[in-house]
């Protein structure tokens, strides 16, 4: 079988089962011992490969099949209802799967299709994989590039997907995984739409991309991503051994819900969940992104129905390309690519204590960015009880915001959004530093599409205690942001949105332009279009600290930066309670 894919504390597990913990209705295992180094193998021989061990485990091959050489490499009886035990005694430590090398696609951002080679880890319920260091390779270390005309790669080459798993309670520690495109990719088998405890621990992802979960089976149907931990692994990307990864979707963890893979995109159909997730103590380097998280995707058609709760993503430490354009983490409740996404909920997430360097807009929360065409707007997409604390962002070359908390995030000519909304957010102990904005919050930041953007919300947020060093502005509260640049191919419209309940507290800010600026609409970009009728309630402004930025906090209804051409009128800041003077 071969399976194919498109491309501060660590907190205690989540419930379920624990790392190397088999569920309850499955019996003690096999112990399995891989000493072939071809990962393939060929079954009656003197050794007992990987893939081999793979197939012992979910019963697609029996003992009697094997040699006697072979057999003495299996302690206990394995099989599907059993939690076996794959670990590895290979000379030269290395299992070398056949080699497989990516074509250089035409655009930058083109997703890869990569494959594996390897046995599906299918009915391997409960099972463990434990490396013990072992490094599991696409091809010889001494490969090289026969595919692309010009060569991709400098060294040996990226391509090939590595292990797929469809089953639960799987565990996959101590393996260092070297060139493979997706070294890793989970997903629920088809039937079976529950994928739960899973386990990724202490493993090493080395010169190649990152690792993927999807909630959608097989066979397309809608499933359920539950209590997944990924923690204390090593993601170095390919630029730090002088190559080139041959495309710029390069995250090191993706955990997407429903995608267009997805067969029901009827008001009907179940949604697609992700829930009880722990991303904690890993180290990401040279990755063109970090950590994404998003319960809903859609490309070129309409898909709606996703759920994303209970997600962790504390401890990391993230530092990305000097390229990188995407964020390090990229939390979204829905992306749409000329097509439309509608009913999502996203809530209880908790991003705590993450050493980030990154460009652009370094941690990314948002209900939806909506891209790339497609006239019918985004809707009824929430989130809630979002709490960003103790993280430390930098850029790596240029950062435009170091946090941000946005409903919508319309761009490249996408539609305009409406009923989204973000509410209960706390961004507190947070140090940013040499970012343009420090910390931004918005209903709705468009930054290059047409279309008028309304009835979208952001309901309780709170900075508190946060140190902001190096910025123009320290912290941006807008009841609506037009930031777009380049071509918009029709008015860009944000009318009717708003921010209620802002406390800004015990803040430390370094800014030359503006410490603290709350805004009812916001216009820093020259496209046309009407920022109209957005409202800001502030609940508190107390007990921040400035220096660099005079007056440290400005109240304004209306704000434009540079020669804005939008029409910008009627928006209102509601100031209760607060001492920023306008």
């Amino acid at each position: 079988m071969r399976g194919s894919i498109s491309s501060l504390a660590f907190l205690l597990m989540i419930g379920g089962v624990q790392p190397g913990q088999a569920a309850a209705s499955v019996g003690a295992g096999a112990t399995l011992t891989v000493n072939d180094a071809d990962g393939l193998g060929r079954v009656g021989d003197k050794r007992l490969s990987l893939a081999e061990a793979i197939r012992l485990a979910n019963g697609s091959l029996t003992l009697t099949q094997l040699s006697k050489a072979e057999r003495r490499q299996v302690r206990g009886s394995p099989g599907p209802a059993a939690a076996d035990l794959i670990r590895f005694s290979v000379r030269g430590d290395a299992v070398r799967l056949p080699v497989q090398i990516l074509a250089k696609p035409d655009q930058p951002f083109a997703p890869l299709i990569v494959n594996s080679l390897m046995p599906i880890l299918r009915d391997n319920d409960g099972d463990t994989i434990g490396g013990r260091g072992v490094k599991l390779t696409n091809g010889a270390d001494d490969m090289r590039d026969t595919v692309n005309a010009a060569p991709l790669f400098k060294g040996a080459p990226i391509g090939g997907l590595g292990l797929v798993v469809e089953s639960a309670n799987v565990t996959i520690k101590d393996v260092a995984f070297e060139r493979f495109a997706t070294p890793l990719s989970f997903r629920p088998a088809a039937g079976k739409t529950v994928l739960s405890g899973m386990r990724v621990t202490g493993n090493k992802f080395h010169n190649g991309g990152g690792i993927t979960f999807s909630a959608v089976t097989t066979a397309g149907e809608r499933g359920t991503l539950r209590d997944l931990v990924i923690s204390d692994n090593d993601f170095r990307g390919p630029r730090q051994f002088g190559e080139e990864f041959p495309s710029m979707l390069h995250s090191a963890m993706s955990i997407v819900g429903v995608d267009n893979g997805v067969k029901d995109t009827s008001a009907s159909a179940p949604d697609g969940v992700i829930e009880d997730v722990t991303i904690a103590r890993n180290s990401v380097k040279d990755f063109a992104g970090g950590v994404h998280v998003m319960p809903l995707q859609t490309v070129f058609a309409p898909n709606r129905g996703a759920r994303l709760s209970r997600l962790t993503v504390a401890g990391n430490d993230i530092a990305l390309l000097d390229e990188a354009t995407d964020p390090a983490i990229y939390l979204w409740g829905a992306v749409a690519v000329n097509g439309h996404a509608s009913d999502v909920s996203v809530s209880d997430v908790l991003v705590e204590g993450n050493k980030v360097v990154g460009n652009g807009f370094i941690v990314f929360i948002a209900g939806v960015e909506a891209l790339m065409g497609g006239k019918q707007p985004p809707r009824n997409i929430h989130m809630k009880g979002i709490r960003v604390r103790g993280n430390q962002i930098s850029p790596r070359k240029s950062c435009s915001v170091g946090i941000a908390t946005i409903g919508g995030f319309p761009e490249m000519n996408g539609p305009p959004v409406t009923e989204i909304s973000v509410s209960d957010v706390e961004v507190s102990g947070n140090t940013v530093a040499g970012c343009a904005t420090g910390l931004l919050a918005s209903p709705v930041v468009n930054v290059g599409a047409p279309g008028k953007s309304t009835g979208n919300m952001v309901r309780g947020i709170k900075y508190d205690g946060n140190t902001i060093t190096g910025a123009k502005t320290g912290i941006l509260v807008a009841g609506g942001a037009l930031i777009a640049a380049g071509e918009v191919s029709g008015s860009a419209d944000i009318v009717r949105n708003h921010v209620h309940d802002v406390q800004v507290m015990r803040n430390s800010i370094d800014a030359n332009q503006a410490g603290i600026l709350i805004a009812g609409g916001y216009v820093a970009s020259k496209v046309k279009g009407h920022v109209t009728d957005n409202e800001v309630q502030i609940t508190r402004i107390a007990d921040n600290k400035g220096t660099g930025a005079t007056p440290l906090c400005r109240v304004a209804d209306q704000f434009t930066h540079g020669a804005a051409q939008a029409e910008v009128h009627g928006n209102h800041v509601i100031a209760q309670g607060t001492s920023c003077g306008r």
